[in-house]
């Protein structure tokens, strides 16, 4: 029966919260009124849909978590949470918070551009080894991840109701010896990555504020404490975690999909190295063809051991993950807590910033007070420009390729033109004689009419088209206020909703003058094509000049630690049932080796599992089993290895164990590299690391950008007739603001939340080889050295600081993101809020008299993908996009000016920030 199933990594990591962070709390008085940041920077904060179909307000923790420069009427020197904040931890939130993350395959959509996203296991069981130096302690939960509870606790998935949407809290846990079946015979759902396609939340696997109780689990550790449950956890207690999962429903299995393709993978001599099955991207090693893997149970399975938190004598580890974060014994730590910030108005832009911001002061060279500095360097070779550092410092191509990364640019309709006809390339006829037969053939005078009236028409309906989806925002925005304070009891919609009205008409005016015009284009080019000479002249058109807005700022963070937590190998080393282990040698030094061969208090919780667990698989107690031999195994090898007295004088000898036993477990095989114990298995080819991960720090993997923004507006506007005028003059297809008003006056503070992502710093190997070349002799085409000898002299001096930086930026941890709707934001729109469409079939608008506005909004909005999930989006999003035209363009200019960082937030998966 074994055989029916494959055995599929995940990744489990666990936070510990206890009593030390708990009294850290968030503000410290650094004198009498006077308060800042202290280093208390997580929060338990959960979400809840129940407030979106309720209020329209966003579930989530808002950015920065409602955090002001107050503290209890006081000011503060950061931003800081006041004392009645119900994002601070309490008490009853100590305890070990784990999250497991699924393999990426499984959180990708097998088809690009569709939601096709796999459905995701749903049935857990967690396995807690709680070990000390008298006793073993074993106990189990089993998690639902895939039943929709029946109480009033925080909702984290948005369903479509047949008359409005509703909120529904997802997961439920039980101790396994309280299990019952009748708790578990509910309404049920199926989740993939996204939660479902109405909720659409990106980070829904990622983040546990959104997955409590279905991909992570808070363990309060109350069977533990003492005394009566409430106290601490004894001394020296370590514990470990197994996670076992699988799909309680086998038509849901990821290898179920028709997408799915198994193929073999040979080597050069055509030997079977394994099984690749993609999509998801797993990988079964094996000299045997498989032919029924994807008819096969998955079943999940992950573990991470020896957490000792608690153990002050044997961790000198940080109370929280994020660098700098204060140590548990008090001693000062290594970690760099500074963040490095690199701004500009691209990804490049501010990557060059980050590293060159050290050192970009001008240097002389003799006399040239214009000499090269790194940060032109950088961006020249970055921007594909190197030419440029040859002949000048601020050569106009440079500028201008880096000047057209500061904007967006979007169509903005067609310009009719009438010329000789060339042949399908493009180009006339070889032939003299025929050539200027054709370039002196000329349009009509009525020809040349009808073109004019064409443009006339095209130009209109272009400039009608840029102004409804102007409006059309406008719209959105106006009916999102009313759908919003219709929920507040006895509020006065009278004057909302009737400017809501007029603007409809509007939008619906313009539509009708839309049609017509489009209407008319659809038959004049071909009218005018009809009578011009066929071989000889040919209608065709060019871009209207673009509409430029301003790009969002990017921001990247260095120093964001490593974000390997949600990085899978690929292919995904998969095993068989038949490579379970069930022998672990333990040999300390390359010696004195130890066997562990029996599992140890795990045999009724198999046992249980087995009897009482819908859906649980035939070959969960032998994984069990192997779990218990593995966590015996880490047991026997950190207690051999501890110190004389088990206790750490400093925290670099502790670290030192640390890494000693990070280096044991992770040992690729290489016997070039021996560690200094070893841990092996009875199955040949599995590695530790792909069974169980060393608790060494607490986890940190950032995951949003929280941003407080001051701007500063240009002061000297150029004056115009009306007080504002384009920055760049377009002739008549340019666009311009509403007026003045809609431009701070003054520094404008704004803040909001954008997702991260990992960079990964090799992207400037090329750029970086590209200069280096420059320096080191390369010869123009002329034979003359690229640079002059002061030059490169100066330029080399900075080789070390490329080399040095770069290095760093491999193992520091590179994230970054645009600033995503801070445009918008400084339009006074709120892009924190979430954004949902009118649905006249599960209206809004909580008030009777003026449900009929979602139908009438709708109808003007130029319509949603399908395809595209609805509900809340976690991270700011714009308004329904119009589909044929470019958003916003009679407000959306808005002028350079000058930003200062009030404040960064990083927010990992955890809840630390």
């Amino acid at each position: 029966m074994d055989s029916q199933h494959l055995l599929v990594p995940i990744k489990v990591q666990a936070l510990v919260i206890d009593d030390i962070v708990i009294a850290k709390r968030g503000v410290i008085e650094i004198e009498p009124k006077r308060y800042a940041a202290n280093d208390g920077r997580w929060s338990p904060q959960l979400f809840d849909y129940q407030v979106l179909p309720a209020s329209l307000s966003a579930p989530g923790p808002r950015p920065f978590y409602g955090a002001g420069r107050t503290y209890q009427g006081n000011p503060a020197e950061q931003l800081v949470l006041d004392a009645d904040s119900t994002a601070l931890p309490e008490e009853k939130d100590r305890g070990v918070y784990l999250h497991w993350v699924l393999p990426s395959g499984l959180r990708h959509a097998y088809t690009p551009g569709l939601l096709d996203f796999p459905a995701l296991p749903d049935h857990w069981l967690i396995v807690r080894f709680a070990r000390s130096s008298s006793s073993l302690k074993t106990n189990a939960w089993f998690v639902d991840g895939g039943s929709l509870a029946s109480d009033a606790g925080p909702a984290n998935l948005l369903f479509e109701g047949s008359d409005k949407y509703a909120a529904r809290p997802l997961g439920k846990v039980v101790p396994l010896d309280q299990f019952s079946s009748a708790n578990f015979t509910g309404d049920r759902t199926t989740i993939t990555a996204l939660g479902n396609a109405t909720t659409g939340s990106p980070t829904f696997t990622a983040f546990i504020a959104e997955n409590r109780n279905v991909f992570s689990w808070h363990d309060k550790l109350e069977d533990l404490r003492q005394p009566n449950a409430q106290g601490g956890v004894p001394e020296g207690t370590t514990l470990s975690y197994l996670l076992v999962g699988w799909y309680r429903v086998q038509a849901n299995e990821a290898l179920a999909s028709p997408a799915v393709k198994v193929t073999e993978k040979r080597d050069a001599s055509d030997k079977l190295l394994g099984m690749l099955i993609d999509p998801p991207g797993w990988f079964v090693e094996t000299n045997t063809v498989i032919t029924d893997l994807p008819n096969r149970r998955s079943v999940f399975h992950g573990m991470v051991a020896h957490i000792n938190y608690w153990s002050t004598g044997t961790h000198k580890g940080q109370i929280l993950g994020y660098p700098g974060a204060p140590r548990v014994e008090g001693s000062l730590g290594k970690d760099t807590p500074a963040f490095q910030v690199g701004v500009g108005n691209s990804a490049e832009d501010a990557l060059v910033s980050l590293v060159s911001s050290s050192y970009s002061g001008e240097q002389e060279v003799g006399m040239a007070k214009e000499a090269p500095n790194l940060w032109k360097a950088l961006e020249a070779v970055i921007y594909r420009q190197p030419e440029t550092l040859v002949r000048s410092w601020n050569a106009s191509p440079r500028d201008n390729a880096v000047h057209q990364n500061w904007f967006a640019t979007h169509e903005a309709g067609k310009l009719w033109f009438i010329r000789p006809k060339a042949d399908d390339k493009g180009v006339f006829p070889s032939e003299p004689e025929k050539t200027a037969k054709q370039t002196k053939i000329k349009p009509t005078d009525q020809q040349l009419a009808d073109l004019q009236r064409l443009n006339e028409v095209q130009a209109e309906a272009d400039a009608v088209t840029r102004d409804l989806a102007a409006l059309q925002q406008e719209l959105y925005a106006r009916w999102w206020r009313v759908a919003g304070k219709s929920r507040v009891f006895r509020a006065s919609l009278t004057a909302e909703a009737k400017d809501v009205r007029e603007l409809a008409t509007r939008v619906k005016d313009l539509q009708t003058t839309r049609d017509r015009l489009l209407g008319q284009l659809a038959t004049m080019p071909d009218q005018l094509k009809a009578k011009l000479p066929k071989d000889e002249l040919e209608l065709k058109y060019d871009a209207a000049p673009r509409f430029w807005i301003p790009a969002d700022p990017v921001i990247v963070v260095r120093n964001c630690g490593c974000p390997s937590k949600h990085q899978f190998p690929r292919p995904l080393p998969c095993r068989l049932p038949e490579q379970i282990v069930t022998t672990v040698d333990v040999a300390v030094d390359q010696k004195d080796k130890k066997s562990f061969t029996k599992a140890t208090g795990v045999a009724e919780i198999a046992a249980a599992a087995q009897k009482h667990l819908p859906a649980c698989p035939q070959i969960l107690s032998n994984l069990v089993d192997e779990g218990s031999i593995v966590e015996q195994a880490i047991a026997d090898l950190t207690e051999r290895t501890l110190p004389a007295g088990k206790k750490f004088d400093t925290a670099d000898l502790w670290q030192t164990w640390v890494n000693r036993l990070v280096n044991d477990l992770t040992w690729d095989g290489n016997n070039e590299s021996f560690p200094h114990d070893q841990v092996t298995f009875d199955k040949q080819g599995i590695r530790p690391f792909r069974l169980v991960e060393l608790w060494g720090r607490q986890p940190w993997s950032p995951l949003f950008l929280d941003w407080q923004i001051t701007w500063f507006p240009t002061a000297d506007l150029p004056s115009t007739q009306d007080g504002f005028g384009p920055t760049w003059p377009l002739r008549n297809f340019d666009y311009q603001p509403l007026d003045r008003k809609s431009i701070p006056a003054t520094g404008y503070t704004i803040r909001g939340r954008s997702l991260l992502s990992p960079i990964d710093g090799r992207i400037f190997d090329e750029p970086i080889d590209t200069l280096r070349q420059l320096i080191h002799g390369k010869q123009t085409r002329d034979d003359n050295p690229a640079f002059p000898a002061a030059v490169a002299e100066v330029l080399k001096r900075y080789e070390v600081v490329w080399d040095k930086t770069l290095a760093e930026l491999q193992a520091a941890g590179l994230m970054g993101q645009a600033l995503t709707g801070f445009h918008q934001a400084l339009l006074r729109r709120d892009v924190t809020l979430p954004r949902v469409t009118p649905d006249p079939s599960r209206p809004w608008i909580e008030n009777a008299n003026l449900k009929t506005l979602d139908n009438d909004v709708v109808k003007l909005l130029d319509p949603p993908d399908p395809k595209a999930p609805t509900g809340e989006r976690l991270a700011p999003a714009t308004p329904p996009p119009a589909s044929t035209a470019p958003p916003g363009f009679s407000f959306s200019m808005i002028r350079a000016g000058a930003l200062r960082i009030d404040e960064l937030w990083l927010v990992d998966d955890f809840g630390q920030s």
